[in-house]
């Protein structure tokens, strides 16, 4: 998960949250995967129920063997104890030996934070904590527009507080970044 400040819009962002009580899943394709229909060779830790990856996102590895494919993300809509995962059609059909990871993405999640100076005293200028709004579409973003009587020091570090609810999860974090101007 990076946190980001966008000076040219005043925006506080979080990226890639992840449900961070659900397995990562490594996978490794099939010589048979197709654009619609990724075969497992491998799934570490294997699922042990159908569909237990569906609504979860399969993120190729940066480094696979199809240039096409590095990087890229797929909802998963289903899932068999096999092994074989459905997606949307993806650019090519992954050849054997592709590595993917299955991610859980928060998506729905309540997501509020509070910005402490380097003597753990709130920002002054925006009212705490801040609730950061899902950006639609997009793999655990969430968003915030900061006050524009807000202001941050450039070269400073900052502590962002964050607190993520989601069904169960209830978690809070630390994240220190330092403030720039652009």
């Amino acid at each position: 998960m990076d946190l980001l400040y966008v000076a040219a819009d005043n925006a506080l962002e979080l990226d890639g949250l992840r449900n961070d009580t659900s397995r990562e899943v490594a996978g490794t394709c099939a010589a048979s995967s197709t654009t619609t229909s990724v075969v497992a060779a491998s799934l570490l830790p294997p699922p042990v129920a159908v569909d237990e990856y569906a609504g979860r996102t399969l993120v190729f590895d940066d480094a696979t063997i199809t240039a096409a494919l590095r990087g890229r993300h797929a909802t998963i809509s289903a899932q068999t104890l096999a092994g074989v995962l459905t997606v949307p059609a993806l650019v090519v059909a992954p050849a054997r030996g592709e590595l993917f990871k299955v991610i859980d993405y928060l998506n729905a999640a309540t997501v509020a934070v509070t910005l402490k100076d380097a003597a753990g005293v709130n920002v002054v200028g925006e009212t705490w904590p801040l609730t950061l709004a899902y950006v639609t579409g997009s793999k655990g973003r969430y968003r915030a527009i900061l006050t524009d009587v807000l202001v941050l020091v450039a070269g400073q570090i900052y502590t962002a507080t964050i607190t993520v609810v989601s069904g169960t999860l209830n978690r809070t974090f630390e994240r220190a970044f330092p403030a720039v101007k652009s």
